[in-house]
């Protein structure tokens, strides 16, 4: 994966670092289907209860990420945007800020999503960045 972003620091187990499913037994995955948008990094959201794996199945994705911190703040000045290739499975702890893959080369993405069952009902935080935070993908 290559670092795209303007950050010089260096997030350390953030990607493919694994993480504990808190004692949760069954697992869900997703099928998602990301369409080209523009490379405008807005949203973020966390879970703190478990990892999250995403794997690109037919292209390569862009995905951003920043470490954990307080529900109420994304440290926007460590935010990193790393090329996934296709086929590549990327592991997030639990309460790293991230979202949904961008497309790299292709005008839509399927990425499967691995998550503990209705996780969505009971552990995710969402938030919208201000707009002199929102940044900007440029490969």
């Amino acid at each position: 994966m290559n670092r795209l972003h303007r950050s010089d620091s260096h997030l350390k187990n953030i990607y493919n670092a694994g993480g504990k499913n808190n004692g949760e037994t069954g697992s869900a995955r997703q099928d998602r289907f990301y369409h080209r948008r523009p490379r405008v990094i807005d949203t973020y959201e966390y879970h703190n209860t478990c990892a999250e794996a995403m794997l690109p199945l037919d292209g390569d994705a862009y995905i951003h990420v920043a470490p954990a911190g307080p529900a109420d703040h994304v440290p926007y000045d460590e935010v990193e945007v790393f090329r996934v290739p296709k086929g590549t499975m990327v592991t997030l702890r639990p309460g790293v800020w991230h979202h949904g893959p961008f497309c790299v080369d292709t005008d839509s993405l399927q990425t499967l999503i691995i998550l503990p069952e209705r996780l969505y009902a009971y552990d995710c935080t969402v938030l919208t960045a201000p707009e002199a935070d929102k940044l900007r993908i440029e490969a």
